[in-house]
């Protein structure tokens, strides 16, 4: 994956902050991911409460996200009871960093020090949740003397489900403070030669932190040790812990499958195993986006939107596996009222006895509306040199050129289609083919309807351009020609449009409305 930062889970699933601006959902097992939220702009800490992220962005504002659907709310916070000089400066982008949740309440810490009653000091912040507002009050003050130290400033807490948070100090970076619920600070622990204690983890009794400065993950279960790590710089995997490697580890979570760990130098996401000599490896993160119909797609970012009606090639995904450009592009052809309406009384004679008979008059009279549609007719994969072109406009897989040694495999298509265009949900037999290519499969399918026709879904562990990766434009999107291999732009576009669409299958008949940027 492209940026992996923050990190978080409940329990089952993995929440990964992409670049320090959006979240993916990733399965903890498979590596299957989907974006769930975007647009931050730096995200400092996230942690999981009851279906809910809480999301502390740029240390200027704290947002909720819903983890069923990725709908965003920013909390509105109040002040209760702190200094007016201190809390004008809380939110001023530099001051908050960590946040975790206790089963009532979030709390946070200022990385700032301030002077008070001649020592430094800084606060845990308790954020009383009610609806989409928060109170905001002091909840502890860390003092640095009380630790013989001169100064203090902390970034990350962690609440270990029961009794006691954990903060560390970037400052005496080898101390990790705790603070009771019900009692005072009861001091800092020395972590015998960890060097920038970073981020906080705490399962079954265990704290594990990263060790950054020595590449290794620490753990404390009332004497502190190296968990994994020879601390040497890399990326290697070892089914012995202590001979894998690290660049920089920061932030890492603990469920009872094992310790996450983003490594962003990286751009990987680490396990670590509990059992046996706690084996390290890599959960490859991919994403899936794809396309079908007349044709609808869905990025990988989540966002399904309608394709422009032209006759016209079109990049539909292009990346880099193994050091080679591996190009997916695809031909676009128009089809006229007078072929759509065959194709329309072929449907509605499987879909009567589906329907009620208001509801399929209703249907007859919005099917044969004039209109022009647009499906894939052809399809053009080219890795490095080699290249194939398959027609998949009859429902089948006709070889147009063959210039290549890549072979694809029968797999079943069974909830591509809904999972490509978020509209058709079943009632469609297709035959499905699948290319491999380092982390990215392609997966094409021909549909019995002439009214869907064929379908391209792609997952995929690297980041690239096309319309399954960005909202194009129609000029953002064309080619010059099928064979092209020039990239197109990455960036989304701004300029959108709302319509109105019906749709009808299996399940009746449907309407919904429909993003496009044509």
């Amino acid at each position: 994956m492209p940026s992996p930062g923050v990190i978080t889970s409940d329990g089952t699933d993995l929440y990964v902050v992409n670049n320090n601006t959006s979240i993916l959902k990733v399965n903890a097992s498979t590596g299957a991911g989907t974006q769930l939220a975007s647009g931050f702009t730096n995200i400092r800490s996230m942690v999981y409460a009851n279906s809910t992220l809480y999301v502390l962005d740029a240390g200027t504002s704290i947002s909720s996200v819903d983890v069923a659907n990725g709908n965003k709310q920013v909390v509105s916070v109040s002040n209760s009871g702190i200094d007016g000089s201190e809390y004008s400066s809380v939110f001023d982008g530099t001051h908050l960093y960590g946040l975790t949740w206790d089963g009532t309440a979030l709390y946070t810490v200022n990385t700032v020090s301030r002077l008070s009653g001649g020592n430094k000091v800084t606060n845990v912040y308790q954020l009383t949740l009610s609806g989409a507002s928060a109170t905001m009050s002091v909840y502890y003050t860390l003092n640095a003397n009380a630790l013989y130290q001169p100064d203090i400033a902390c970034k990350y807490i962690l609440f270990n489900g029961s009794s006691t948070f954990y903060i560390n100090d970037t400052i005496n970076t080898e101390l990790i403070w705790t603070v009771s619920k019900t009692s005072p600070i009861t001091g800092g622990y020395d972590t015998t030669g960890g060097q920038n204690v970073n981020g906080l983890a705490f399962y079954n009794n265990v704290l594990y932190y990263s060790d950054t400065s020595n590449n290794q993950i620490d753990r404390f279960d009332g004497d502190y040790y190296t968990f994994v790590g020879s601390g040497v710089s890399g990326t290697s995997d070892n089914t012995t812990g202590s001979s894998a490697t690290f660049t920089d580890p920061t932030f890492l979570v603990a469920i009872a499958s094992g310790v996450y760990v983003s490594d962003s130098v990286n751009s990987t996401i680490r396990k670590i195993v509990y059992t046996g000599q706690n084996a390290v490896t890599t959960l490859t993160v991919t994403l899936g986006g794809g396309g079908g119909g007349d044709p609808y797609v869905t990025t990988f970012n989540n966002l399904t939107y309608k394709l422009p009606t032209i006759d016209a090639p079109i990049r539909y995904f292009q990346t880099v596996e193994d050091g080679k450009t591996l190009t997916v592009n695809a031909m676009l052809k128009t089809v006229d009222s007078s072929e759509l309406d065959t194709n329309t009384i072929q449907s509605l004679i499987k879909l009567k006895h589906t329907m009620s008979g208001a509801q399929f008059t209703r249907l007859t009279e919005k099917a044969f509306q004039s209109e022009t549609l647009s499906f894939f007719e052809k399809i053009r994969i080219q890795y490095g040199d080699e290249y194939l072109t398959l027609n998949l406009w009859d429902s089948k897989f006709e070889i147009v050129e063959n210039k290549a040694s890549f072979l694809p495999k029968t797999v079943s298509g069974d909830g591509l289609l809904a999972k490509s265009t978020g509209i058709y949900n079943k009632g469609y037999r297709s035959k499905t083919v699948q290319f491999q290519f380092g982390t990215t499969s392609i997966f094409l399918s021909v549909y019995n309807s002439p009214m869907v026709r064929n379908g391209i879904y792609i997952t995929t562990g690297t980041s690239g351009n096309g319309v399954i990766a960005n909202t194009l434009t129609e000029a953002d999107m064309r080619l010059s020609s099928l064979d092209s291999t020039t990239p197109v732009p990455t960036v989304d576009a701004k300029k959108k449009k709302v319509i109105v669409e019906t749709f009808a299958d299996s399940e009746g008949l449907r309407t919904r409305n429909i993003t496009t940027y044509h």
